[in-house]
């Protein structure tokens, strides 16, 4: 379409859109179908695709929460799969298609590796993939390793060999560009907040770019796990850096986040969920925009790694917003209040954290109690050092139900941005205003050993 006649589509003459009055004098179809783009939801969702036949070592030894459990123990609905397999990956597409997951954000270990071959493989040959959107994410902590003192070696061919292998793929997401309708691949990059730390990002995004632009795919689109409890303050110029040369920024850790730590393992209240969506997530929104990047909110329904990291001691947070509220209540809350924060720039983009990562009980996948069990009676704080005394419930399919109730009805009305000084006024809502550098470390290398260690595993 030329400049011209995009021009003419914005364009409002009697209260609608020249397209809708005067095809003759434009592309009606290509207005359409942007203006239905800029009025829907996109959900997308962290996928973990490393459930091989010994589902990521979790047959054997039971390492995850849910398999740990007693009276009852819980499992997945499909039981513990192998995610190579076409049935499989066909129920987990099936599963998105009819709960609004459109997009899978697939984590990558490099070339080779479990991940890599179940996506290419499997995932993007299945018959089943039909029009749903997959995603890279990239993981930085084993592919810029501590242990290699943080060596930048892999970067630039990784991206050369994501090019190659998955950004011209039908399926691939791309970002649009307004301006011209060229098309970005985009890119997942995790923990670029650890690499900012390290003095490292500007460099590890330049090799990245050129490493796609060496694959012959151009310019990418690049999506950092930046977001991160309170926003960076407005008077220094060296920590808005990130978000001029990062594309679009996100939240991956919602639990480091929520704080639920702090409260026995509870948020605590649905006002709180507001506040910190509201006011901290709003005030990066903000900040974000008014650099040109775009920004991505994100839900999850809860966190608990004790089942295969115990002696890291982390209080799990709650799927509940409190004890005696019904199971998703925290879930429901969080995509309520996220939804108000998508970005058009981003496609109205919502993340979810995840469909199926079970060592840290992030899942939405569906869940059953091992001794048929159902509602009340499939609930269980047993044994307490895994639960810190928190109730499990077999909750079979309420996350999906719940992720789609919340998406469904969605209305552009309800992302309508608001000021700074609005998104100031929550910072007191028992988050407090901004992360010290000592907290910001603590979960930095937390989440850095965590992923250290799956990263072990695959090898």
């Amino acid at each position: 379409m030329s400049k011209r006649t995009k021009k003419r589509c914005k364009i409002v003459y009697g209260g609608k859109p020249l397209a809708d009055r005067c095809r003759e004098t434009c592309d009606y179809e290509k207005c359409r179908t942007n203006l239905e783009q800029k009025n829907k939801l996109l959900v997308g969702a962290y996928y973990y695709p490393w459930y091989g036949q010994d589902f990521h070592r979790g047959s054997k030894n039971h390492s995850y929460l849910r398999s740990k459990l007693s009276n009852p123990r819980q499992f997945p609905v499909l039981g513990e799969y192998d995610d190579t397999q076409p049935e499989v990956i066909a129920r987990h597409l099936k599963w998105s298609r009819q709960n609004n997951i459109k997009l899978w954000v697939t984590s990558w270990w490099g070339e080779g590796r479990r991940t890599d071959v179940t996506i290419k493989n499997h995932i993007l040959t299945n018959p089943q993939l039909k029009d749903h959107k997959i995603a890279i994410f990239y993981e930085t902590t084993g592919r810029i390793r501590e242990k290699a003192d943080y060596d930048l070696k892999e970067v630039r061919p990784d991206l050369e060999y994501l090019c190659k292998q998955y950004f011209n793929h039908p399926n691939y997401y791309q970002k649009v560009d307004d301006s011209d309708g060229k098309k970005r691949p985009v890119l997942f990059v995790y923990l670029t907040r650890k690499l900012e730390d390290l003095g490292l990002l500007q460099e590890v995004v330049s090799l990245m770019r050129q490493g796609a632009k060496d694959g012959g795919c151009g310019d990418i689109f690049i999506v950092g796990d930046q977001v991160f409890q309170g926003p960076p303050s407005n008077n220094n110029p060296t920590h808005l850096i990130p978000f001029e040369i990062l594309d679009a920024v996100t939240n991956y850790d919602v639990y480091g986040s929520l704080r639920g730590n702090k409260a026995g393992g509870y948020v605590g209240s649905r006002q709180k969920v507001t506040n910190y969506y509201q006011g901290e997530q709003r005030a990066w929104k903000n900040i974000a925009q008014s650099k040109d990047c775009a920004f991505i909110p994100s839900a999850s329904p809860g966190f608990n790694d004790r089942g295969v990291r115990p002696e890291v001691g982390h209080i799990p947070l709650s799927r509940k917003l409190y004890p005696k509220a019904k199971e998703g209540s925290l879930f429901k809350a969080a995509l309520q209040e996220g939804r108000t924060l998508v970005d058009s720039a981003m496609d109205n983009l919502i993340m979810i954290n995840s469909f199926n990562e079970w060592h840290e009980d992030t899942q939405i996948e569906p869940i059953y109690a091992f001794n048929g069990s159902k509602g009340k009676n499939s609930r269980t704080s047993l044994p307490h050092n895994l639960t810190f005394g928190l109730e499990y419930q077999a909750y079979n399919t309420i996350y999906l139900k719940i992720l789609k109730r919340q998406t469904k009805t969605w209305d552009v009305s309800l992302a309508v941005p608001a000021s700074a000084e609005t998104s100031l006024s929550f910072w007191d809502g028992g988050f407090g205003t901004n992360s010290t550098a000592s907290t910001r470390e603590e979960y930095i290398t937390t989440i850095s050993d965590i992923i250290g260690q799956e990263q072990t595993e695959q090898e």
